[in-house]
């Protein structure tokens, strides 16, 4: 299972998705992608990627609701879903949702679907429709770049390099002389989307969130003046 774009991203590290389904279609090996962050971020062109299965949810780029998801599946992995002796009956099951859904012509949404999460669904759709996802992967990258180049200005190192980073978060390793507890008490006082990063060594580097609405220049230049008064005091 691979995460992000044709650089896919789950962090504030792109991962080199374009190799890691290169390297599986070569050995015959389905596909998983999370695709969650690259969508709406990042493009992100799941056919001619050659991906499998990939799974979306609109809740960071395009802004919309965090408990609802979206799945699209190849004809090569159907046909691994539906082999014989695969689970059914379940609302874990794939090949249920086909035959209720795909196969009876898209009539009726299977089960009890929640109602103001496809409301919600709706009004970030429109929003996205509205804008175009061009100039929403633009506005992101628009805002990556100014978040970077904050960090440089105030002589801060970006935890990624230029042709690996995310368009969604852009993280820093926090000066040795620094208490990173301390700094992010302060930055997140004036903004709660400053947050620590995951994983090893997390615990020394500080994440700005510019994701969805918050993928503006404006908020990134906030940001950064938040950062530099922080760091003085």
């Amino acid at each position: 299972m691979a995460s992000g774009s044709a650089a896919g991203c789950g962090g504030p590290i792109l991962n080199p998705l374009e190799a890691i389904l290169r390297l599986a279609r070569e050995r015959d090996m389905l596909t998983i992608v999370d695709a969650v962050a690259s969508l709406g971020g990042h493009p992100f062109a799941a056919d001619a990627l050659g991906a499998d299965i990939v799974v979306a949810g609109p809740q960071k780029a395009l802004a919309g609701p965090a408990g609802i998801s979206a799945v699209a599946v190849s004809q090569r992995a159907w046909t691994e879903i539906g082999r014989p002796d695969a689970p059914v009956t379940s609302t874990l099951s794939l090949i249920d949702q086909k035959h209720l859904w795909l196969d009876a012509g898209r009539g009726a949404l299977p089960g009890t679907p929640a109602p103001l999460e496809l409301w919600a669904l709706a009004a970030a759709l429109d929003r996205v429709e509205a804008e175009g996802i061009e100039t929403i992967i633009d506005r992101h990258s628009e805002a990556a770049a100014a978040a970077r180049d904050g960090l440089l200005a105030l002589g801060l190192n970006p935890w990624a390099g230029e042709g690996e980073a995310s368009n969604l978060v852009t993280a820093f390793a926090v000066p040795a002389d620094v208490d990173a507890t301390l700094l992010l008490e302060r930055l997140r006082g004036t903004d709660p989307d400053f947050s620590l990063g995951v994983g090893t060594g997390a615990d020394r580097l500080i994440r700005l969130n510019h994701t969805g609405r918050r993928a503006d220049p404006a908020v990134v230049h906030t940001m950064i003046s938040a950062l530099a008064a922080a760091l003085r005091r």
